[in-house]
């Protein structure tokens, strides 16, 4: 009794106080109720449990008890196990939870793993730094009114591999990853390719939201002044801005990074789940880790994305293949010879139709070249695209006004009482040369 008063809480005592007094005749039912603030029927069954079990009648029946959904310390002992090894170093709390389940089969909740790994000394890898505050903005309503893309370079590999940017495109509506692939670097064949992705799968956005990245922004841009905006000029586009401004997209350009909140903090989630993803899969290099990437990206949605407000989709019609293979790829600039030819890096270029003839153009016509990333180099002029034929020229040898070769010309050597001779060659010599001397004399 002793033993079980001393478990009792502050409330249970009181609660047995004033019921003891009840059954002892000094309080009646009635104002036992309004002390503890509860029915008379309430009271009632309390003196009944008092006169029956004491103090103990307060006292919950499991309270001291091992509760049957309790974790088994066997597979406590085996989560432990499982956070020690070094291909789940740096995992935290909720990404731990998920590799349990999929790869151990252990299913526990992330709190639970977080108080299993705190009791074991194991402390979580993310940094928890002072929020920054500021204004949110709300979702889009519907998916394709706005995506956000941008380039992250990070040691992907962890030093397995070579340090790598990953290019991604989200959904501004829902956080859905639309397109991602890694590159060396972060360059513009690669946004080519995360639109390429995005558009055959989903269509063609309203806007796109990027930063100010020289690939977004040309730097001949911040040189207009207003003089020539009055006149009509406008900023030259980049590649990127170009294909966007082909394919119908409006492009917006971010002053900071919290304006595009939602792939900085896709970011954070890649570099902190992605990266132990593709060291437990044993990614080493660029063609492996972009053979792994469609498979997570598949897994990411499938956790992380949200259901837009409006399930209408504001996704445009993708344009045909031919045409989406001719804006998502560099186009260069060149003029026509008169001899219906062009020139690019040193070769001379025959535009040929399907039944490989030559196609005449006009002097000086402006013939457009698209520079394909894993094609031939094709030619476009009047709306039409051609293919490219390489023209070896051959350059006359020249000739002598009789019509024979011109033999090659030997060195001359001056004379040796030559003027050129006995001319002083360096002026901040003091010493005179011999025969300027003898002259001189």
């Amino acid at each position: 009794m002793r033993e079980r008063m001393v478990t009792m809480s502050r409330r249970e005592i009181r609660r047995y106080e004033v019921i003891s007094k009840a059954e002892e005749g000094y309080l009646t039912i009635r104002e036992a109720a309004e002390m503890l603030c509860l029915s008379e029927r309430q009271i009632k069954r309390m003196k009944r449990g008092v006169k029956l079990e004491g103090a103990e009648a307060f006292i919950h029946g499991n309270r001291g008890r091992k509760p049957v959904t309790s974790i088994k310390e066997t597979v406590r002992e085996e989560v432990v196990k499982r956070a020690l090894l070094p291909e789940y170093e740096g995992v935290n709390d909720s990404h731990f939870r998920d590799l349990l389940e999929e790869r151990e089969g252990i299913v526990l909740s992330r709190s639970s793993v977080r108080r299993i790994r705190r009791a074991a000394g194991i402390l979580s890898s993310r940094k928890h730094r002072r929020v920054k505050r500021h204004l949110s903005r709300s979702r889009k309503a519907q998916a394709g009114l706005l995506v956000q893309m941008d380039g992250s370079p990070h040691d992907w590999l962890e030093g397995r591999g070579p340090r790598m940017c990953l290019v991604a495109i989200i959904d501004d509506a829902s956080s859905k990853v639309l397109g991602a692939t890694f590159r060396q670097e972060e360059d513009t064949e690669g946004y080519f390719i995360v639109l390429d992705q995005m558009v055959r799968r989903y269509g063609v956005p309203l806007a796109a939201y990027s930063d100010r990245h020289s690939i977004f922004l040309s730097p001949a841009s911040e040189r207009l002044s207003i003089e020539d905006e009055l006149a009509g000029k406008t900023e030259p586009l980049t590649q990127v801005g170009r294909a966007l401004e082909e394919l119908g997209i409006s492009h917006c350009k971010a002053l900071s990074p919290q304006a595009k909140g939602r792939i900085e903090r896709l970011w954070g989630t890649f570099q902190d789940r992605l990266v132990i993803e593709m060291r437990l899969a044993g990614v080493k290099n660029l063609d492996e880790a972009n053979a792994f990437l469609p498979d997570y990206e598949e897994k990411h949605n499938k956790q992380f994305s949200v259901a837009p407000q409006e399930m209408e989709t504001a996704f445009k019609k993708a344009p045909g293949k031919k045409v989406l293979t001719k804006i998502l790829c560099r186009h260069e600039k060149r003029k026509a010879s008169n001899g219906s030819t062009i020139s690019y890096q040193g070769m001379t270029y025959h535009l040929v139709d399907t039944s490989k003839a030559v196609v005449p153009l006009v002097p000086k016509a402006q013939i457009t070249l698209l520079l394909h990333r894993d094609g031939p180099i094709q030619a476009s002029y009047r709306d039409k695209v051609y293919e490219l034929r390489s023209l070896e020229v051959k350059r006359p040898e020249k000739q002598t006004t009789h019509g024979f070769q011109a033999t090659p010309r030997k060195a001359h050597k001056p004379a040796a009482d030559h003027p050129w001779r006995r001319t002083q060659i360096n002026p901040n010599k003091r010493e005179q040369k011999p025969q300027l001397a003898s002259a001189l004399s």
